[in-house]
């Protein structure tokens, strides 16, 4: 947490700004050094605790890295008591399930069977997680071309990161993107002549389904995988 606070303070620095134009300024790049980090520190704390947000991330000044890190957070999961999901939950019931089996735990299991397969799961979770975040980023910058307004300024790939992490981990971070995909009022404009934003509301649900859904798929198909000794073969996902 310290290090992605630190990542989020040293990316959020003022630029070409004078001192008289910063003071009385509220953003977080506007901050002195001290308060950057603590104004930080708070955000990535909440981001992986309720999975809320303190800055205003919709704000196009926030840079780009500060995103990537933020929707990181949110892939690795929430802290322990939170409801937050991500990497951590999957992780937590590889660590501590009944179903010895899961990890290579049961009888006749090799040393060090449990360490290697623990580790593939984690591997294995991980990937899938951020390959999962990064399709719904896309789908979702490509929804906005077709029903988004051609008088609003057209979102980054991080702005769609946030929102697709935070939708399949079960956070609420967004910068936005969510808002104006399941916007009603975004769809009737001049150059619409229908109402589209279902299909924003319709990727967004799959996007919540599917990321409660991955973490079982793939334990599932680690669970009856066998690890021999020597060096731990790839395990087949699919």
């Amino acid at each position: 947490l310290l290090i992605c606070a630190g990542l989020v303070a040293a990316l959020e620095q003022p630029r070409g700004r004078t001192r008289a134009q910063l003071t009385g300024a509220t953003r977080l790049a506007d901050q002195p050094a001290g308060t950057r980090f603590t104004r930080a520190l708070t955000q990535v704390v909440t981001a992986s605790g309720a999975g809320m947000q303190t800055e205003p991330l919709a704000d196009r000044a926030v840079s780009e890295g500060t995103k990537v890190v933020l929707a990181g957070v949110v892939l690795i999961g929430g802290l322990g008591g939170s409801a937050g999901g991500g990497l951590k939950w999957p992780l937590f019931i590889t660590l501590f399930t009944p179903l010895t089996a899961l990890v290579g735990r049961g009888k006749g299991s090799a040393p060090g069977e449990a360490a290697r397969k623990l580790f593939y799961c984690g591997s294995a979770l991980g990937g899938a997680f951020l390959g999962l975040a990064v399709l719904i980023a896309l789908g979702a910058l490509l929804i906005e071309v077709h029903i988004g307004s051609p008088y609003q300024s057209p979102p980054s790939f991080a702005d769609a990161l946030v929102d697709a992490s935070s939708s399949v981990a079960g956070a609420g971070l967004t910068t936005g993107v969510l808002a104006s995909l399941t916007g009603a009022n975004l769809s009737r404009g001049i150059r619409q002549g229908v109402d589209l934003y279902q299909y924003g509301m319709a990727w967004f649900m799959l996007a919540l389904f599917i990321g409660r859904i991955v973490p079982v798929v793939v334990l599932g198909r680690l669970a009856g995988v066998r690890f021999a000794e020597g060096p731990a073969p790839r395990p087949t996902l699919i």
